[in-house]
């Protein structure tokens, strides 16, 4: 799976050709602005209860086209003292095509760019607040610096490799079947995470398909939008199996707290979709925008859509006080 998706030579995502609706599948953050936007006001708000730190630095895992950290930071730039706090940005992305993309949907200026042998970004400028930017190849080298973290993990541990096991008729599991799927890169990741997150005081938002519990046979490929046989040609389509976000939670535990998941749909709705949906409509008279931005919202919120299936868990240190926004109303994950 992970050479599938991440080989120097015909990986899936090493050729950066798969996301929006042109492709084989589309994220949120491509459906809507407003997934961004929401985004960014939680990571406000929590700055805010943690004493409006001056250190701090968004990083995500999996950045994709860049669509998401793009509308993040430009909604951030509406709260100058959060902005002025932010000093960089980190994006852990191997894919030298992804990268070359994210630089471009950030508006990063060539003139202070450093690039590597594949002539892609490793450190630029985006022309947003003149903010720098860092890409990285794995999260160790992010979790050297010296800042407060604020963590976006969107659709990013779906892709993590996975092993496959079922019980045998001598009452042991074995691998390769069906009954249960482990990702121990996941959990060692999400260990990461927490220790990282706790150590800097920081925060993390991680947003993927998946149940709070362990499921079976999950395993699938993603081909123009429709699933597809995963074996049936390497390199070529999307590789993803449901997240076990209890399997994240106990990754975490005794090192981070870990709230959620809730549901995508309720986490919007708590944050103010609505609301930010209602201001995008007064912005245009064109009966199509209205219509289209209508959808995207039903698209992002729907249970039968978007709203259910992905979940949200928020990722604060072991020593917080406070509940985070909006998890107050559902039971802290184990």
């Amino acid at each position: 799976m992970q050479l599938a998706l991440t080989s120097p030579i015909g990986g899936y995502y090493t050729k950066g050709q798969g996301i929006g609706r042109t492709g084989d599948f589309v994220t949120s953050p491509e459906i809507s602005q407003m997934f961004g936007e929401i985004m960014a006001v939680w990571f406000v708000l929590h700055w805010e209860m943690f004493g409006r730190p001056q250190n701090t630095v968004f990083v995500e895992l999996g950045p994709g086209k860049g669509t998401l950290m793009d509308d993040m930071l430009r909604a951030a730039q509406r709260f100058p003292q959060f902005y002025a706090a932010l000093k960089g940005v980190h994006l852990v992305e191997r894919s030298p095509e992804l990268r070359r993309e994210q630089f471009k949907k950030l508006k990063c200026q060539h003139g202070q760019a450093e690039m590597t042998n594949e002539q892609a970004p490793k450190r630029a400028v985006t022309s947003r607040g003149n903010l720098p930017v860092e890409w990285h190849d794995v999260l160790d080298e992010v979790c050297a610096k010296e800042a407060v973290p604020l963590v976006m993990a969107h659709e990013f541990f779906d892709a993590l490799p996975i092993y496959k096991f079922e019980r045998g008729a001598d009452d042991l599991w074995h691998e390769i079947l069906v009954d249960i799927e482990v990702s121990p890169e996941s959990a060692q990741v999400m260990t990461q995470l927490a220790k990282w997150i706790s150590a800097r005081n920081g925060m993390g938002l991680v947003v993927d398909y998946g149940q709070n519990w362990t499921q079976g046979d999950t395993f699938r490929g993603i081909k123009s939008h429709k699933f597809a046989n995963p074996l049936s040609s390497p390199g070529s389509m999307d590789l993803t199996a449901d997240v076990d976000f209890s399997y994240l939670s106990y990754a975490a535990n005794g090192l981070a707290q870990c709230h959620g998941p809730m549901e995508q749909g309720a986490f919007l709705h708590a944050m103010g979709i609505q609301a930010r949906l209602q201001q995008l409509l007064q912005t245009t008279r064109e009966t199509q925008m209205h219509k289209r931005l209508v959808e995207c919202y039903k698209r992002l919120t729907d249970p039968h859509s978007m709203g259910r299936i992905y979940k949200v868990m928020a990722v604060l240190p072991e020593s917080a006080q406070q509940t985070p926004v909006p998890f107050s109303n559902i039971q802290k994950a184990a």
